[in-house]
């Protein structure tokens, strides 16, 4: 079976850029927010820095999907679960 990957169909400059947007917007509401209602503040906070690690672990699993082709089947594995899917 010959395998190709599709490493380079990811965006680094995108993961990168949204992380940014994110960690900016993050630093922005906690100012804001913190004085008056610190509860939401560190909601907003903490569910932000899950969004961060969302999407390094999904960038990093994006580049170790594999799409595997031969005479008679195609296997692709996609995503974190790494889930194999065979086609006749």
């Amino acid at each position: 079976m010959q395998e190709f990957t599709y490493r380079s169909a990811r965006s680094g400059s995108l993961v990168l850029g949204l992380g940014f947007a994110i960690a900016i917007e993050t630093g922005v509401l906690q100012l804001w927010l913190a004085p008056h209602h610190p509860v939401l503040a560190w909601i907003f906070t903490l569910s932000s820095s899950w969004m961060l690690g969302w999407l390094a672990m999904d960038y990093h699993a994006l580049g170790h999907g594999t799409l595997g082709v031969d005479v008679d089947a195609i296997d692709l594995r996609v995503g974190r679960g790494q889930q194999r899917r065979t086609c006749s």
